[in-house]
């Protein structure tokens, strides 16, 4: 989804024959049309590889969503998580599961976040951690994950408000970390 906004903010300019830019900067022409270009085909590779996920293929979406995830897509990053999660067209392997929830999770993908923080609250493919659950549990609600709140009242029982804020404070530190990479 990121790189259409890319696309369309970006391409009007290069591509206007007034703005001239071609004429000073020809490397810099030849260089955006590359990053455009991969942009296209990571753009491609994730409507494909989801349009086979939503129709049940689910080996077949494997690899174009795998492109579109190292590309940076997070939404192919996320569904990545859950194909690996339930199982679906590849072996079931929940270590490779929290790897692509993670990467879109430090990213900010909302739904990504409460995958990792389910991961973390039932102890699948990692260590039971409640700290690290509600952290990204309460990231994930903070965006608009409105089903994270479910999560985050269970949790209540078994975290002190004070636990419960430095889970917090760790996850954004970590979200921060990422984002100045």
């Amino acid at each position: 989804m990121v790189p259409n906004k890319l696309l369309l903010s970006v391409s009007p300019k290069l591509i206007s024959s007034n703005f001239g830019y071609r004429e000073r900067c020809p490397y810099v022409w030849i260089s955006a049309l590359a990053i455009l270009g991969v942009g296209l085909i990571a753009c491609d590779s994730h409507r494909d590889g989801l349009t086979l996920f939503q129709a049940g293929e689910f080996a077949a979406a494997h690899r174009p969503l795998e492109l579109a995830a190292m590309a940076g897509d997070l939404n192919a990053q996320n569904l990545l998580g859950i194909q690996y999660y339930l199982g679906l067209g590849v072996p079931r392997n929940l270590q490779v599961a929290r790897e692509w929830f993670q990467k879109a999770a430090r990213r900010q993908h909302p739904s990504a976040q409460k995958n990792l923080g389910l991961l973390y609250l039932r102890g699948f493919g990692v260590t039971q951690d409640y700290h690290q659950a509600y952290g990204w549990l309460h990231a994930a609600f903070a965006q608009g994950e409105t089903s994270a709140a479910d999560y985050l009242n269970l949790m209540t029982d078994n975290l002190t408000p004070s636990q419960m804020h430095q889970a917090q404070l760790r996850i954004n530190a970590e979200i921060a970390r990422e984002s100045s990479h």
